[in-house]
């Protein structure tokens, strides 16, 4: 039996928007993703894609430990619309992602896949790769886009910015897919498993 993760405790979070001044950022403008330089988390496809002209205009936030210089280390590309966050608190991460246009998230395999999750149920809109668990976590709350290709990241991160009809679409499927992975019931689920094994 699968018992899933809940991601409610964001709710739990008071948000900080100071990274958006920290950064200058407009709300609703920048896109969301991890700063990780382990291949299987991809985030190379999303450095090309916004090395783009369609998305120029648009500031890639890379939250977490890895740097500008640890990218350019590994020989990749950071285009001068991307802005490295570091390590930030949890509120300042529940902050950023409640003000965001997008997350994305081009992972090659995740064992669930949290993140996108927290987005969704703070109303911001999920651009994934369909790979791992990603499409059974996400559902059909998210957009997904070929983790090799940049420029299918690009539009469809235009598309999540551009249409409000797409936008506001996803931000309710979002909060209601979201809304599936709460603590309460992953603990209900192990107690049931945990019972249904148990000697009477």
């Amino acid at each position: 039996m699968v018992v899933y993760n809940g991601c409610d405790h964001v709710f739990e979070v008071r948000p900080d928007d100071g990274q958006l001044m920290t950064l200058n950022l407009t709300r609703k403008r920048y896109v969301l993703a991890l700063a990780n330089t382990q291949k299987h988390k991809n985030i190379a496809i999303l450095l090309k894609a916004f090395a783009k002209s369609e998305l120029k205009s648009v500031t890639l936030v890379l939250f977490g430990g890895a740097t500008k210089a640890d990218f350019e280390n590994l020989g990749h590309v950071v285009p001068p619309n991307v802005r490295f966050s570091g390590r930030i608190t949890d509120s300042e991460l529940v902050g950023l992602m409640a003000n965001a246009g997008a997350l994305a998230f081009p992972s090659l395999t995740e064992g669930f896949g949290l993140p996108p999750l927290e987005a969704m149920a703070l109303g911001c809109p999920v651009v994934a790769a369909p790979c791992g668990a990603l499409p059974e976590v996400c559902g059909k709350a998210a957009l997904y886009a070929d983790p090799f290709d940049p420029d299918a990241w690009s539009e469809k991160i235009r598309t999540v910015l551009d249409d409000e009809t797409v936008r506001q679409s996803l931000v309710s499927a979002g909060r209601r897919q979201a809304g599936i992975f709460t603590w309460k019931r992953a603990a209900r689920s192990l107690f049931e498993a945990v019972r249904a094994v148990t000697p009477a």
